[in-house]
């Protein structure tokens, strides 16, 4: 299982929604249709371009931390 520290570890700029999905259990499918319906109630940045959605990998860590406040 994917944990924060792996994501951490990594240099990509960008996440894809199963790994994000993995780190706080819920389905990558869920992550994706929240991320092109409502990205404002994920609490982090998504990028979305045509059926296809990434997540910023630094913003995603400092929110998993509580550092970001995405309003």
């Amino acid at each position: 299982m994917l944990t924060m520290t792996d994501i951490k570890n990594r240099t990509d700029a960008t996440i894809t929604p199963a790994e994000a999905a993995a780190v706080l259990g819920m389905a990558p499918h869920w992550l994706r249709l929240m991320a092109r319906e409502h990205p404002e109630k994920l609490g982090f940045p998504v990028i979305v371009y045509g059926n296809r959605c990434r997540i910023p990998r630094i913003p995603f860590l400092q929110y998993l931390e509580g550092g970001l406040n995405h309003d």
